[in-house]
């Protein structure tokens, strides 16, 4: 088992474990329609522009050389945080076969050695509210809710996300 820097080969794993994560995770909890329509290819080019973007960092988590989950991280994209000590979790996912096997666990722990090396005190993500599963596993690995909200707005809905908040010293 690898967890390893991203590199473009990568791209199409990452965006199928990414909309296949959504269609399993977020059943119930976002609109099915969007779901079914999520597209790999459509991913995949966002991923293209995010692997290669030097203002965020991704790894993958592999097992006998197969990509079963990522993650995307960096400093802060919070206006009321300060960049040079706040890092921010923007994405994290497993394939949905291989959940529940502390792998999350693995990604989180290794961005948070790197935010440490590079004198990050704290990290934060967003989360969906009504994500119970997430918020438990964040909740777990030492995140708290820190009472910030903003509302994602989609095709025709809007997501409610609240910010988790952890301290690395």
């Amino acid at each position: 088992m690898t967890i390893r820097t991203a590199m473009l080969e990568d791209v199409k794993d990452i965006a199928a474990i990414h909309v296949k994560s959504w269609q399993v995770v977020y059943k119930g909890l976002i609109a099915q329609s969007y779901l079914d329509n999520l597209s790999i290819s459509k991913r995949e080019k966002s991923w293209q522009n995010i692997v290669t973007n030097s203002q965020t960092h991704t790894i993958v988590k592999e097992i006998d050389n197969l990509i079963v989950g990522f993650a995307n991280f960096g400093q802060t994209r919070d206006s009321d945080k300060d960049s040079k000590i706040t890092g921010e979790i923007t994405s994290i996912y497993l394939n949905p076969e291989y959940g529940r096997k502390g792998l999350g666990t693995e990604l989180v722990e290794f961005i948070f050695q790197h935010m440490k090396n590079r004198k990050f005190t704290q990290i934060t993500l967003w989360v969906l509210d009504t994500n119970q599963i997430a918020r438990q596993f964040y909740e777990k690995m030492g995140f708290k809710p820190d009472g910030t909200a903003k509302i994602d707005i989609r095709e025709n809905f809007e997501l409610r996300e609240i910010r988790y908040l952890r301290n690395l010293i």
